[in-house]
């Protein structure tokens, strides 16, 4: 993901050029029966300016979501083969959400967030959550593909 190195450790100066704005919630909970586990659990959102009707989930693709695309065949593509067999798209407004979907930036920075647990796309905000057994995620870690994505999609939005 091409980041420029300042936006690596401050995502600041990068939210306030374009706009957008990052709000986080971070909290514990139990998970599990036998015997129940306390996890570390961080929500972060960004919202920004444009707003492109572009609802939908991203998570990694698996096998029984190719055999429901056989049959069904409704899933918004990117054109992208790497990119549409990695990514399953839930959810999604096909018509709304393909020309966004088409550009290589927006691709890799959706595919960054779901290798890391998939991220969720509203009508003007991008949202993440992540659970870790093992501590807090660090914010920065989290947001910054957030931001990334949010970004490109200001960035297509302008050049629409």
């Amino acid at each position: 993901m091409d980041v420029c190195p300042s936006c690596t450790t401050d995502l600041q100066p990068g939210l306030e050029r374009w706009g957008l704005s990052l709000e986080h919630k971070r909290w514990e909970q139990t998970v599990g029966k036998d015997p129940p586990e306390r996890v570390d659990c961080l929500e972060a959102m960004v919202e920004f300016p444009s707003a492109p009707d572009a609802r939908a989930f991203f998570r990694k693709e698996d096998g029984f979501d190719r055999l429901v695309q056989f049959f069904k065949r409704d899933e918004p593509q990117g054109g992208d083969p790497l990119f549409d067999r990695a990514v399953f798209v839930e959810n999604g407004k096909g018509e709304q959400l393909r020309p966004l979907l088409e550009d290589e930036d927006v691709q890799s920075a959706i595919m960054e967030l779901v290798f890391a647990g998939g991220v969720q796309l509203g009508e003007g905000w991008a949202r993440v959550r992540r659970m870790s057994k093992v501590g807090i995620p660090l914010l920065e870690e989290e947001a910054l593909p957030l931001v990334v994505l949010a970004v490109h999609i200001e960035s297509w939005s302008a050049a629409r």
